[in-house]
């Protein structure tokens, strides 16, 4: 990758920024994992700043349950999106699993999403009935608080502006920002930006010249496919500095 010797990037005129090397290397890296909790009448909630496979911490409700998608890339995508998928059906603008009695089904989460887990014993009317005052996720919406009251989900998640969670049992939440999920997060993280950067040099580098980074003061060799070193050709175009 030809980056390991590269000097930081000093001159007058020329701001400081880490080398080819530092950048690939993460040495910028930093994670400083935020999260909110709060509570609503009965329910409790949690927001988060950072990625966490639910999954992995949360159990999923005692069987029989079933899985109510209100959201897929806004409302009305559910039922499109599910209409084709084994062990799904469409109710109203939304999709809804068959009973789950042994494995979760299959979840699509390539779009803003919410879904909810119900283990309650609710008809179609019922469902109907509660669907009528579906809206996304706000804290300060008493008509949103009031669908999930409808439902009583053993877990609500909303995959959308921020991730969102809420269910009556506040020890579920309480796994997301868990040391050992916080953890898990970070690294995912990590390993992410580890690979997007490397992509992105391999697609934009190596700085092969022959002429010298077009920013005053730099003496790098500039991309391939521009007039600046990789380092101030991110700069430029809105990358990490």
């Amino acid at each position: 990758m030809n980056a390991a010797n590269n000097a930081p990037i000093r001159g007058e005129g020329a701001s400081t920024i880490p080398t080819v090397a530092e950048f690939l290397n993460l040495s910028d890296w930093s994670f400083n994992a935020k999260f909110e909790v709060g509570q609503h009448n009965d329910y409790h909630w949690v927001t988060l700043d950072y990625d966490v496979e639910f999954e992995k911490f949360i159990p999923f409700p005692e069987y029989p349950y079933r899985v109510l998608v209100t959201h897929y890339d806004g409302y009305g995508g559910a039922a499109y999106c599910y209409r084709s998928t084994p062990g799904w059906r469409s109710i109203d603008e939304c999709a809804l699993s068959d009973i789950v009695a042994m494995h979760p089904p299959s979840i699509n989460y390539a779009a803003d999403t919410a879904l909810m887990f119900i283990n309650a014993q609710l008809s179609d009317q019922d469902l109907s009935a509660a669907l009528r005052l579906v809206e996304e996720p706000d804290l300060a919406s008493s008509s949103f608080w009031l669908f999930l009251d409808q439902l009583q989900p053993y877990l609500f998640i909303s995959h959308m502006e921020t991730e969102f969670f809420a269910s009556k049992n506040k020890d579920l939440l309480d796994m997301l920002h868990s040391d050992q999920a916080l953890a898990e997060a970070e690294e995912q993280a990590k390993t992410h930006l580890n690979a997007s950067r490397l992509a992105k040099w391999e697609s934009v580098g190596p700085e092969c010249g022959p002429e010298e980074c077009a920013e005053p003061g730099c003496k790098r060799l500039r991309v391939e496919r521009a007039t600046r070193c990789y380092m101030h050709q991110l700069q430029a175009f809105g990358g990490v500095f």
